[in-house]
């Protein structure tokens, strides 16, 4: 048994094919053609029963027994992606199958045909290759059988189409993945790919949010109602009572009290003294998104647990979901958007003037490790049967805490905020430009989403939409 797998979705504009099949007729017999995108679609996998490629050739036998007529196309675009055991293998050219029944279609040489057959067998055989950068691509799970991609062959062509044709403007995603029960379902990839690492930005305040409720499993954190007066004692004497009476939940939930964004002041020494002297500038219990409660929790992690927030991370999370944080680059965050720290392709997380790691953003990731800081979230915070932090935790992290935010779009937990979907309940890593970790436990799914600067990046409302309309459909 042979399959063929036929890769649904529209070709390019400009797609040149060998041989093809119009919706509405034939092409005519010449031997090249330009097919526009809006007149072919198809989606199908097709087993073939052969004992070996060269009879394959003349026969695709449907799963129904109808016999029909192989032929290939070719394109310009990307070829999809596999990975086996034996490495792989970049195809410079994509055959790919079309079958009908019973029509006669444009003349071809049947010698040309079945060369191109049998270089798609054989490539399948050994390996799908590798997809060059600019265009969607589709890859091994890092959590499931390779075999979901396959059978979900057609959500990746739904994200792909979306993103190409929607009414909003997608086009910085840099990368999309879906996961379910386990399995990645969808794996596509735009001018990037998997090794890439791109800044989550405010998607690292829901790291540091999962790093304290680990803290609070492991002890390092007793309560959520400590204070900063009791957890940050060699600051106490600089700090008013406003300072020293915020508790942890109030930082977790934006309530604080801090309105202030300190982005301008990341390349001055003692920021946190500094924040902490000023005190927050409202009374406490009031939701204000701020940079300033983000970065003190990591300033909080450092002095409970005797470490940096990275290796902190590295010990506790980083390493037991297989997230490679080493080398780490660990430049200054106020150069977060410098063209030479945005270009450098590894894990990254920036730091403040003093050495304090960014709480609020600097974290670079790919998009499989993004994926697995979902699914860790929801398992309940279980990996592979290893508890990592209280499921207790997630549930309360993971719903409104603001009860100003009640009714409203959206919600705010522990550092996550609540995105519900149309028809389903969901929680979000939210970034700037467009970075995305969002779980949706009824459907046992998570969603990301990561993409490139843009100065005007579409909206958290529009990557809803998007899921919505092109995930959630594919998903049961």
């Amino acid at each position: 048994m042979i399959s063929i797998l036929v890769v649904s979705g529209r070709p390019a504009a400009s797609s040149r094919w060998l041989v093809g099949q119009r919706s509405s007729g034939n092409l005519g017999d010449h031997p090249e053609a330009t097919l526009g995108r809006q007149d072919w679609r198809m989606s199908l996998i097709l087993p073939v029963t052969a004992r070996s490629s060269r009879e394959a050739l003349s026969t695709v036998t449907p799963r129904d027994g109808r016999s029909a007529i192989g032929t290939v196309w070719l394109t310009r675009g990307p070829s999809p992606s596999c990975q086996t055991a034996r490495g792989r293998i970049r195809l410079s050219l994509l055959a790919r199958l079309s079958v009908w029944g019973g029509r006669s279609m444009m003349r071809c040489r049947r010698s040309s045909v079945r060369s191109m057959i049998v270089a798609l067998l054989v490539a399948v055989s050994a390996a799908c290759g590798a997809q060059p950068p600019g265009g969607p691509a589709k890859s091994v799970p890092p959590t499931g059988p390779a075999s979901s991609a396959v059978r979900h062959v057609g959500l990746g062509t739904a994200i792909d189409d979306y993103i190409a044709h929607g009414s909003v403007n997608l086009q910085n995603i840099r990368a999309i993945l879906v996961s379910q029960r386990g399995e990645l379902l969808a794996e596509r990839y735009y001018h990037s790919d998997a090794a890439a690492y791109a800044e989550i930005h405010s998607a690292t305040k829901s790291v540091i949010s999962t790093l304290v409720g680990i803290a609070l499993t492991k002890g390092d954190l007793t309560s959520l109602d400590q204070t900063l007066g009791e957890l940050l004692p060699q600051y106490r004497s600089a700090m008013p009572k406003s300072s020293a009476r915020t508790t942890v939940q109030q930082l977790l939930s934006m309530t604080g009290g801090w309105t202030a964004f300190y982005d301008a002041d990341t390349a001055r020494p003692e920021l946190v003294r500094r924040v902490l002297m000023a005190g927050p500038e409202v009374e406490p219990g009031r939701f204000v998104y701020s940079n300033v409660g983000p970065h003190l929790l990591s300033a909080v992690l450092a002095q409970a647990t005797g470490e940096s927030t990275l290796a902190y991370a590295r010990r506790e999370l980083f390493e037991p979901l297989g997230i490679d944080s080493q080398p780490a680059f660990e430049g200054p965050i106020a150069q977060r958007d410098d063209p030479v720290v945005v270009t450098t392709n590894s894990f990254r997380w920036l730091r403040d003037p003093d050495g304090l790691h960014g709480g609020s953003y600097g974290l670079a990731l790919t998009g499989r490790d993004m994926l697995k800081i979902g699914e860790l979230w929801l398992n309940g915070g279980v990996w592979h049967g290893r508890p990592i932090l209280d499921a207790d935790y997630i549930a309360r992290a993971s719903t409104n805490r603001v009860p100003e935010l009640e009714g409203k779009i959206r919600g705010y937990g522990y550092l996550w905020w609540v995105t519900p979907l149309t028809a389903h309940d969901a929680y979000s890593a939210q970034g700037r430009y467009g970075q995305l970790i969002t779980v949706v436990p009824d459907l046992r799914a998570v969603i990301v989403i990561s993409s490139r600067l843009l100065d005007t990046a579409p909206s958290i409302a529009d990557h809803l939409a998007l899921m919505d309309a092109a995930i959630v459909p594919g998903l049961s």
